[in-house]
């Protein structure tokens, strides 16, 4: 079974207009790499907002 851990810090300027958005964007843009196998499962990958800016992490891994 694997294990999916999502992190995302919306203390910056992306999320205080409308913060809602800016994590719907988010997640939609990881669904779009999950799909595409896009995201490697070895490792964290870096989340990041509209800005560029890293605001958390996406891990996959086996569950032990």
């Amino acid at each position: 079974m694997k294990t999916v851990r999502l992190l995302i810090d919306t203390s910056n300027d992306a999320f205080s207009e409308y913060p809602e958005t800016e994590v719907a964007r988010i997640l939609k843009n990881i669904a779009d790499k999950l799909e595409n196998g896009l995201i490697p499962h070895e490792e964290g990958q870096k989340v990041a907002d509209i800005n560029g800016s890293t605001v958390g992490y996406l891990s996959i891994s086996e569950e032990l």
